[in-house]
């Protein structure tokens, strides 16, 4: 492994995930906006930058256990300190650090705005009584009929 190698696979792991960035960006300002029919297209972008991400991080793997490391951030940590010229690499391992843990925090800011959504969804689901068909059992295991699931009963 050469230190340029290493310094390309940073540089293109930094990139690919300043993409997905911007895409959870755009994912949150839709789920905020309640505009989940137009995610579509961004999802399936979304997807499409994961499965790049996870090719560029093991590649880095292999360069990293090719110099003998172990191919994670203590290996990363490791080669940088053993080759403190590396500026450029050593810049890039920070910028990618940071930019992960925005991605990591609007991820989890995206998974709970989903789960809002989902919640209401299933509350307004409830509200017009498609919860529990008439003549079955409810989720207290008592018969439902069809007189409780009309919507003026819920309300």
């Amino acid at each position: 492994m050469t230190a340029i190698d290493l310094r390309q696979t940073l540089e293109s792991e930094f990139l690919a995930l300043e993409h997905f960035v911007a895409l959870l960006r755009n994912e949150r300002e839709l789920l905020v906006r309640g505009q989940v029919d137009q995610m579509s297209d961004l999802l399936h972008e979304k997807n499409r930058l994961a499965s790049r991400l996870a090719q560029v991080a093991e590649r880095c793997n292999h360069l990293l256990a090719a110099a003998g490391h172990t191919p994670d951030r203590h290996g990363m940590t490791t080669w940088l300190a053993e080759h403190p010229a590396e500026a450029e690499a050593r810049a890039s391992w920070s910028r990618l650090r940071t930019l992960t843990e925005e991605a990591r925090d609007l991820n989890q800011m995206n998974g709970e705005l989903i789960r809002l959504h989902l919640q209401h969804t299933a509350e307004a689901l409830s509200i017009l009584g498609a919860g529990t068909p008439p003549g079955l059992y409810g989720p207290d295991g008592q018969s439902t009929s069809s007189a409780s699931s009309r919507i003026a009963d819920r309300a």
